[in-house]
């Protein structure tokens, strides 16, 4: 598979796993407001946050699947580092779960996709999210992890501009700053056009 494949489907990784990551940031700001409009707003963002998860753990015969990505031949010759059972075994050690922790985890993560977001179902109660926090560290285990194979090509490839291109993304979105980010926007942007559309 050639390198130029790869670094589009890491795009596309990088950019779910960021709007998961945000999507749960802005799920927890909108709890506890008054009114009708934050629960939706809430209601919405949790949902997102379980789609977005599920496009990268949900079913491995989905493309986007992360085993899928660490499975290419260019990602899996680095080393063990990056196979995919590397990769989970990190993930999991991130999120602080055993095997069968994870596997309850990944059922009920799964179930609220398709019974309550993708799949409404008549006879599902009202939506409850579990452990959505839980599905951001592990967007953000994703991006730590593309963000060293970005600094890995680099250094064995140099002046191939899409690999430069990441590793600059990186270092201006790393993980640690993406909260300050979303909270400056809540406050600044979103708080304003929320109180505008609700008049409160």
């Amino acid at each position: 598979m050639h390198l130029e494949e790869t670094l589009k489907h890491a795009t596309t990784l990088e950019n779910i796993a960021l709007r998961c990551i945000y999507s749960e940031y802005y799920f927890t700001m909108t709890t506890d407001h008054d009114g009708e409009f934050w629960p939706i707003v809430q209601n919405s963002l949790g949902e997102s946050v379980c789609i977005l998860w599920a496009h990268v753990f949900g079913n491995r015969s989905d493309d986007l699947h992360y085993s899928n990505f660490f499975n290419r031949d260019n990602v899996k010759s680095i080393g063990n580092k990056y196979t995919a059972e590397s990769i989970k075994e990190r993930i999991l050690l991130k999120i602080d779960m055993n095997e069968a922790e994870y596997k309850l985890f990944w059922q009920e993560v799964k179930e609220c996709r398709d019974m309550y977001v993708a799949h409404k179902q008549i006879s599902a109660t009202s939506i409850i999210f579990p452990y959505i926090d839980k599905c951001r560290i592990m967007m953000e285990e994703i991006r730590n992890i593309l963000e060293e194979l970005m600094n890995h090509w680099n250094e064995s490839n140099p002046n191939i501009d899409e690999i430069m291109n990441f590793v600059e993304y990186y270092a201006w979105n790393k993980n640690k700053y993406l909260l300050s980010k979303s909270s400056k926007a809540f406050e600044k942007d979103i708080k304003s056009i929320a109180l505008n559309i609700t008049n409160k």
